[in-house]
């Protein structure tokens, strides 16, 4: 009996069509483009392992000039870091750090379906709130309760981290911004003889300064008014100006209420692997990428370039099997109409795409990986070939 095809079905087989070809096009875009990142990572390590060399740490060595160059010591720092709003300082560190936090409001929002007939849902939200510290400020304009909830516009004090200028390791100037941050971060401990908190309600505990602005303000109001007489009580007596009613109580903080601290980077051993330029280090410009290689200990070249190949190789598989299963899938929607045959086909010619892509990017770099890929591409091929020749039968 003849077969008449629908106009429907042919519509549905062109919209799978297109679907597929799309999914296809961005999978085989980003094996691509991933095959090729990798790719250039190991040829840069492979640079590495065979082009860089010791050089003296108390001396610099004038035939290193301009050579990729390895080295390993304590950081050195000769100044003290200040922040001048609260005068606290730190020696011996490469930077210090201002943490700010405010206590905020925090939205969640939670949905639930509920069947309102045969085939008619209903989605419900709902929205809760959570109290907590924050390092930045949390817009409640976009809360679904945002006349009940209500977080401060402003925050007194910013986040900010105070670096030294010069940071050298050995008779090398390491530069700032690469370092600054490497070793761990230490907590300040206050020193009350030396700190100035420019807040009249501030209340200091296990080194952290609390204050409200709000309460800040008031406090201001208040202690002008009882200079002059001003400040009453609910009965209307005259009475002094005691601080602690405008302080922060520690145990139950309040929307608005802000702490701060302080943290340091003490100076720590690390390794440094970047081209020597005079007595600085800097970048070395490869053919895929500039080297500039900061690590906290000493370590050997061997132990920088196997870390990062370890991490590599793992999420490059993953990506692999990723998207050979994504390009499969785009190929079986296109082969649809060939049935249970059709998931064999996708698999083989996804084989074919993937081994054609590693031979591609990696032939020039691992001969021995991008002929091996277009063998197994030759395989996947003639599968596909059988497949193809038998699918009448099926």
């Amino acid at each position: 009996m003849p077969y008449y095809k629908s106009s429907n079905e042919g519509v549905g087989m062109v919209i799978l069509l297109l679907i597929g070809c799309f999914i296809m096009m961005i999978s085989i875009s980003g094996l691509n483009w991933t095959e090729k990142y990798y790719c250039q990572k190991y040829v840069t390590n492979e640079f590495i392992k065979h082009n860089s060399v010791e050089t003296s740490l108390d001396n610099i060595d004038s035939s290193k000039e301009g050579k990729l160059v390895r080295f390993a010591g304590m950081t050195v720092t000769n100044e003290v870091i200040t922040d001048n709003i609260f005068n606290i300082s730190v020696e011996n560190s490469m930077s210090l750090n201002r943490v700010v936090e405010m206590y905020q409001y925090t939205e969640k929002r939670h949905s639930h379906r509920e069947r309102r007939g045969k085939n008619s849902y209903r989605t419900y939200y709902t929205y809760t709130y959570d109290k907590g510290w924050h390092k930045n400020l949390i817009n409640s304009s976009s809360f679904h309760f945002n006349n009940t909830y209500r977080n401060p516009k402003t925050m007194e004090y910013k986040n900010e981290n105070f670096a030294v200028k010069n940071i050298t390791i050995g008779a090398h100037n390491i530069p700032v911004s690469r370092i600054r941050t490497l070793s761990p971060s230490v907590k300040v401990e206050i020193d009350y003889g030396k700190i100035q908190v420019p807040i009249i309600s501030a209340t200091i505990e296990n080194d952290y300064i609390y204050f409200n602005v709000d309460k800040e303000k008031l406090a201001k109001e208040d202690k002008e008014k009882a200079k002059h007489g001003l400040l009453t009580d609910e009965r209307g007596r005259r009475i002094g100006f005691k601080i602690e009613k405008y302080q922060v109580n520690i145990d139950r903080p309040e929307i608005g209420d802000v702490r701060i601290h302080f943290s340091k980077h003490p100076n720590c051993e690390a390794t440094i692997l970047g081209k020597q330029a005079l007595d600085s280090v800097v970048p070395f410009k490869s053919e895929f990428s500039d080297i500039f290689e900061v690590r906290e200990g000493n370590l050997s070249i061997e132990q920088i370039v196997s870390e990062g190949e370890k991490t590599s190789g793992t999420m490059l598989w993953i990506a692999r099997i990723f998207f050979f299963l994504f390009i499969s899938f785009g190929c079986f929607l296109i082969f649809a109409r060939m049935q249970y045959l059709g998931c064999l086909f996708a698999l083989s010619n996804s084989f074919v795409v993937v081994t054609g892509i590693l031979f591609s990017v990696w032939r020039p770099y691992q001969p021995l990986l991008g002929y091996f890929s277009l063998g197994l591409m030759f395989l996947g091929c003639f599968c596909s070939f059988l497949i193809w020749v038998n699918r009448e039968g099926a």
